[in-house]
């Protein structure tokens, strides 16, 4: 027998002075930490969908405070990252089951919060999972924020391809390392199929070609996210695995943009104009096959990012997205 949503409650906080409530989702084998942390009394909950696919929602909470003083961030571990538990099986690493836990997580928001106004947020990996959940649900969300996503990850995976080799080329005619990005080029000559997260591409030449972070200060993750991270810790990188080789052969063969005109719902397409991973070029991408109607759907370029605007001009990512919610409200109230 199918179990439809199977919640637990560890705790949860409803005192006035509360600003976090936690709990678990329990779905296929997979037991899911939330946090619901900021403003809920806006009736504003923006759940945020990480990428990876194991990367995990909660090191980036201390990019979005801005965004908790004006909305509720929902901040989800989904099946198999960050600090997930259980034992998901393989094959439940799939994108049609993380759509339903997708479902099943936005379901749990509204029975807890008396259906508030919903919008989601995905980055990278996330950008694919927010989109193929808005393919099949696309009613289920006020507006639709996609962060350097990878809804057409053929075309990104061609576009970060070329990034990197002209990064190299350039490299060589500097003298800068010219053996090293000698080998890359040779590499993706030889190099046939899918590139796909276990391949060289990912595992070295992106980050050699700094194609993450246009700063080279930042990063995703110091060394205190893995000894002390709470919840996250060492299950970043455990999870992380996993999950990319569940799913990496799925997700690099997948195009959504057929289907994005399902989605017409007030969208924001955020992009680093850096990005090496998944290039810039994807957020025109993105704007032509949505359904959304041209008055309600916005690409922003962040002149001085990578692949995550909202580590590296934070103030401005944030004040873009509270401009984009403010925005519709306005428009629909």
């Amino acid at each position: 027998m199918k179990k439809a949503l199977v919640i637990s409650i560890i705790f949860v906080l409803l005192t006035s002075c509360s600003k976090e409530d936690h709990f678990f989702l329990q779905s296929d084998g997979a037991d899911m930490p939330l946090t619901v942390a900021g403003n809920t009394s806006s009736r504003i909950f923006i759940l945020f969908l990480h990428g990876g696919p194991g990367n995990g929602a909660f090191v980036w909470r201390e990019h979005f405070q801005k965004l908790e003083k004006k909305f509720a961030m929902v901040y989800w571990d989904q099946r198999a990252a960050g600090s997930a538990q259980g034992n998901a099986q393989p094959a439940s690493m799939t994108v049609q089951a993380m759509v339903r836990d997708t479902h099943k997580v936005v379901t749990l928001i509204n029975h807890l919060y008396d259906h508030p106004t919903i919008y989601l947020m995905g980055h990278s990996w996330g950008g694919l999972l927010g989109t193929a959940y808005l393919i099949q649900y696309p009613a289920e969300a006020k507006g639709w924020i996609e962060v350097d996503g990878a809804h057409n990850k053929v075309q990104s995976a061609d576009l970060s391809k070329k990034w990197v080799m002209d990064y190299a080329m350039a490299e060589i005619e500097k003298g800068v390392d010219t053996q090293f990005w000698k080998e890359a080029l040779h590499w993706y000559d030889q190099s046939n199929g899918p590139l796909t997260y276990s391949s060289k591409h990912y595992t070295t030449y992106l980050p050699a070609a700094h194609a993450y972070f246009y700063k080279s200060d930042y990063s995703y993750y110091g060394l205190s996210d893995f000894l002390f991270g709470s919840p996250n810790g060492f299950d970043i990188l455990l999870n992380g695995k996993f999950s990319d080789q569940q799913l990496e052969q799925e997700i690099v063969s997948t195009d959504l943009t057929p289907f994005m005109a399902k989605i017409t719902i007030p969208s924001l397409i955020c992009w680093g104009r850096h990005d090496g991973a998944i290039p810039y070029q994807m957020a025109q991408d993105a704007y032509d096959a949505l359904g959304t109607a041209e008055s309600l759907k916005t690409i922003v370029h962040f002149e001085e990012s990578a692949h995550s605007p909202m580590i590296e001009e934070n103030q401005l990512f944030c004040s873009t997205v509270i401009d984009f919610v403010e925005r519709v409200e306005r428009q629909t109230h």
